[in-house]
């Protein structure tokens, strides 16, 4: 038993030291963005304002460590008063950028996607340096739960 103990703390001590590149505080902002953590199902929503009139929201969820493509929505106040939604999904390849695959304008009242607008290109803050914030953001958050566990099951093999 003392010698599984070492082990564990040998190993939680390397996990230390290779963890200091991440960040050890909670991130709240990336660039422009809010950075959200909902800690219950492991995503992390991103929130931000664009030129007065816009609210942007990217969601991203990590699965068995692997990184899921974000969703985005796009909300624009417009003049009449009414509000335009766009929601996109994206795609994260192996490297660490972010490509459109689509986007869509949908209104509330109308379910039928052969009225779907692919619009023109825009940016919105969303390009490949969020892509590499979103891969570190859960790899750090990866880590820091094996930690945790680690330093759990050390505890309790104390005590036994």
């Amino acid at each position: 038993m003392a010698n599984m103990i070492r082990c564990l703390r040998r190993s939680h001590q390397q996990l230390l030291s290779k963890s200091i590149i991440f960040n050890t505080s909670p991130v709240t902002k990336f660039g422009s963005f809010t950075v959200c953590k909902n800690d219950e199902v492991g995503d992390v929503t991103l929130t931000r304002e664009f030129g007065g009139n816009e609210d942007i929201k990217i969601e991203v969820y990590n699965y068995n460590g692997d990184l899921i493509g974000p969703t985005i929505n796009i909300s624009k106040k417009c003049d009449d008063g009414e509000k335009l939604e766009i929601d996109g999904l994206f795609n994260t390849p192996p490297s660490p950028s972010i490509k459109i695959t689509g986007l869509w304008v949908l209104q509330n009242d109308n379910t039928d996607t052969s009225s779907y607008y692919i619009g023109r290109k825009f940016r919105r803050g969303i390009n490949g340096q969020l892509g590499e914030f979103l891969k570190k953001y859960f790899m750090s958050n990866e880590i820091f739960k094996l930690i945790r566990s680690m330093e759990s099951l050390e505890s309790f093999m104390e005590k036994k």
